[in-house]
């Protein structure tokens, strides 16, 4: 299913379930470097491989399974993280919470440079 397929309650059961494994893959140091540098590819592959717990939580809750439930083959998977990467939604929520780590460092910079230029 994707993200835009859920409603009202089933949607906010569904947020509060990713909260946890979406905020370990987005608060990861390593990738906040990769994903500054604008390189996707790297991006999905770091993902991939260093964040597999996460991913298959994601991937089991949005097909309504748990962890123990699901239990996709390559292609499936693939098929349902196409699904995921190509929905709007999702992009919207991982671009969101990516300008929020990402930025919350470079505002301050910003903030001391304007203060800087005033005096």
């Amino acid at each position: 299913m994707k993200l835009s397929d859920y409603k009202n309650e089933d949607a906010l059961d569904l947020l509060a379930d990713l909260l946890e494994p979406v905020s370990e893959i987005m608060t990861d140091k390593e990738l906040q470097t990769i994903a500054a540098k604008g390189d996707k590819m790297a991006l999905v592959k770091y993902v991939l491989k260093n964040k597999k717990q996460q991913v298959v939580q994601i991937l089991a809750r949005m097909e309504n399974k748990t962890v123990n439930e699901y239990n996709a083959t390559l292609t499936e998977m693939f098929a349902q993280l196409l699904d995921v990467m190509n929905d709007k939604v999702m992009n919207d929520f991982f671009a969101s919470q990516a300008q929020k780590i990402v930025g919350a460092s470079s505002v301050s910079a910003t903030e001391n440079t304007a203060a800087a230029d005033e005096t």
